[in-house]
Parts: C-alpha cells; structure tokens; sequence
C-alpha cells in the first residue's frame, strides 16, 4: 500500500495500538523523511519479506495514481 493509503487507514482505525499501529506510523514517518519504501515483517520472515513473499510493504508516493479531480 502506499503511504497515502496507510494514513487513511490509521485515520479510520483500521490497526490496533499496541500491534499494527505503531508499526505503521513508524514506516509512515521513515516515508516522510525520505525512505522509499518500509517492510514490516519478523525477523525469521526477513528474507521472504524482501522476496515480496510476505509482510506488509508501504511505498512512498501513491501506489496507484489518485483519480481526477470531479468537475461539476
């Protein structure tokens, strides 16, 4: 997901404190200071996550592109 997408799941409560949560801000804010991209996976998943395999990647940017703008 990208970062965009995150947020918005935090914002609408999607991940609970004290599991995902704080995961997910943190990956949010690395995004924010430059990171491209955050894996957040276990250590013994570390190299299936890097794989693509498994663990949940959050993209800087906007993974798909934001639809247009309506018109009215």
């Amino acid at each position: 997901m990208d970062q965009f997408e995150a947020q918005r799941y935090l914002d609408e409560g999607h991940f609970a404190p004290g599991s995902m949560k704080p995961k997910v801000e943190a990956c949010i804010e690395f995004i924010k200071n430059g990171g491209e991209m955050a894996i957040i996976t276990d250590p013994p998943n570390i190299t299936r996550a890097l794989r693509g395999e498994t663990g949940t990647r959050i993209v800087g940017g906007y993974a798909v592109p934001p639809p247009p703008p309506v018109r009215h």
